[in-house]
């Protein structure tokens, strides 16, 4: 008895192990449940749970064995290598979506020696089915605009405002605020998951654009930094926006061409 566990320990692949561990830690089943269906006794179980993070490591950087393998299989591991990525992300409450899983998908795929996978949109769609991962908003979704305010200024309002003037002359300018490090406010993740994103960044600029009705002339931007003088600007003898800055990187009175 002893020699068969010995060897039943001895033949679990790297798929099986991470299976294990999906089972343990994401899908929260009893251990004992876990031994059973895999027919492994309880000490292989704790060396497994063990060495959770180095197996995690060897499902992204599987080593030539496991290239050699992969040649001949289905893309099994670069499903669970991609599922291990996409667990470590959400960990650190990081936004992921189906674009970035295909890219990441694509990567993992060259470090196992598989030159024709696509990563296509089909292959992520079906690995999330498998994996049980949707998508949804992290932070709440914002107020409807008040659709009747709005019909009332277009049908009654604003033709008797533009009515006698041309299209090259009606000009129109808005400000907005690009908030340049901020990540996406959707993520995948788990089915049963607690949708929660890290704290989002607020740095910021502001741009204010302007141009005619019918797009004959179109403003140079203004864009409004915090930075007097930014390193990135080193060396720029010509910008193709007007440049300004306050403490808060906000339009302000004095904001704007002189």
């Amino acid at each position: 008895m002893a020699g068969e566990r010995k060897q039943t320990r001895n033949s679990l692949s790297l798929s099986v192990k991470l299976q294990i561990l999906r089972e343990i830690e994401v899908e929260k089943k009893k251990k004992t449940d876990v031994a059973q269906k895999h027919n492994i006794p309880q000490s292989s179980l704790s060396t497994i749970i063990k060495n959770s993070e180095k197996i995690h490591q060897q499902a992204l950087h599987a080593g030539e064995s496991s290239r050699k393998r992969a040649r001949g299989s289905t893309y099994a591991d670069v499903d669970e290598a991609l599922l291990q990525c996409f667990k470590q992300a959400r960990s650190a409450a990081l936004p992921v979506n189906g674009p970035l899983l295909s890219e990441k998908a694509k990567t993992l795929a060259l470090e196992f020696g598989l030159k024709d996978f696509t990563g296509s949109g089909g292959w992520i769609e079906r690995w999330k089915a498998r994996h049980g991962i949707k998508l949804r908003n992290i932070c709440g979704d914002s107020a409807d605009v008040n659709r009747e305010t709005m019909t009332n200024w277009l049908t009654d309002v604003m033709p008797n405002i533009i009515s006698n003037y041309a299209c090259k002359d009606i000009f129109n300018d808005d400000e907005t605020g690009l908030f340049w490090r901020l990540l996406p406010d959707k993520t995948l993740h788990f089915k049963g998951e607690t949708c929660t994103g890290g704290k989002a960044s607020k740095e910021r600029i502001t741009i204010l654009l302007c141009c005619n009705m019918d797009g004959s002339e179109k403003m140079q931007p203004l864009v409004i930094g915090k930075a007097k003088q930014p390193r990135c600007f080193r060396g720029i003898k010509h910008l193709p926006v007007q440049y300004e800055a306050n403490q808060k990187a906000w339009m302000t009175g004095r904001s704007g061409p002189s």
